[in-house]
């Protein structure tokens, strides 16, 4: 399942930040731009509204083939009872070494899990190790190093216990950079005075190094300069609006799970000549 290739909540997070610091705009007053259909966020109208208007990529899509150490996860998804384990491959190996429990009438999948981890510790082949899963009770990780980073895992039983892969050992990693533009939009209403949009988008600007773009750096966004900078102050009415637009270059990255040619067969057949 591929993931977000950009941390957008963190990216809006910094933005919206920015305009109520640098602009002096009350914190709930500063509003991400949401669907139409989920409707307008509870609280007071808007003061600045964020939203993203522009997504253009730069290059053709980049690939880049890596070695990495691979790490399977093999997760107990039924009640017992049942064999519970893997045929374990190591390296280019054939042969599989069989590691499983016998899981009792009743046991539940952390429990059976838990159990497998043991026999699993004490089985693997060197260079091989095996440690519980913090976010699932019920998971192991399988993991190589870098003198034995390529194995295989096929599950005793499948109605029992599934494996995954979630570091392949050749992982094709996607690279595309963008350019993004942000729009801030400021509306002020008469008791914040006609100038106050114009105050805030000047004062956006000059502290956006400040408050803005040191912090886009560690999400992969780099400044790109300002599209647009419109203050507004109708004549004939009371409220004052403006826009900013503010442009960042940056790389949207992927990863494809590519599986590794363990074992490879060739049958030559010859014929005498006649």
């Amino acid at each position: 399942m591929p993931v977000n290739p950009v941390d957008w909540v963190r990216a809006e997070d910094v933005i919206a930040n920015w305009a109520y610091q640098a602009g002096d705009i009350d914190k709930d007053r500063v509003r991400i731009q949401t669907p139409r259909g989920q409707g307008e966020a509870r609280g007071p109208a808007p003061q600045a509204t964020i939203s993203l208007v522009s997504l253009v990529p730069l290059q053709t899509q980049g690939r880049e083939t890596q070695a990495r150490v691979m790490q399977q996860r093999c997760t107990v998804t039924a009640v017992g009872p049942g064999e519970v384990g893997v045929d374990f491959f190591p390296g280019h190996s054939q042969v599989p070494q069989r590691i499983s429990i016998v899981a009792g009438i009743g046991d539940p999948p952390a429990v059976s899990a838990a159990a497998l981890l043991v026999a699993l510790q004490g089985a693997l082949p060197a260079g091989y190790t095996a440690s519980a899963d913090g976010a699932d009770p019920a998971s192991i990780l399988i993991d190589g190093t870098a003198a034995t980073p390529l194995f295989a895992s096929l599950a005793a039983d499948p109605a029992l216990l599934t494996v995954t892969t979630p570091m392949p050992r050749y992982p094709v990693i996607l690279r595309l950079e963008h350019a993004v533009v942000w729009r801030i939009t400021v509306r002020a209403e008469a008791v914040a005075g006609p100038n106050f949009a114009a105050n805030a988008i000047s004062k956006m600007m000059v502290h956006r190094r400040s408050w803005c773009d040191q912090y886009m750096y560690p999400i992969g966004f780099r400044p790109a300069g300002t599209p647009q900078a419109t203050p507004f102050v109708p004549p004939e009415r009371d409220e004052s609006l403006g826009t900013l637009d503010i442009r960042f270059i940056g790389l949207m990255t992927g990863a494809e799970a590519t599986t590794a040619m363990r074992v490879a067969g060739l049958t030559l057949t010859s014929a005498a000549a006649a």
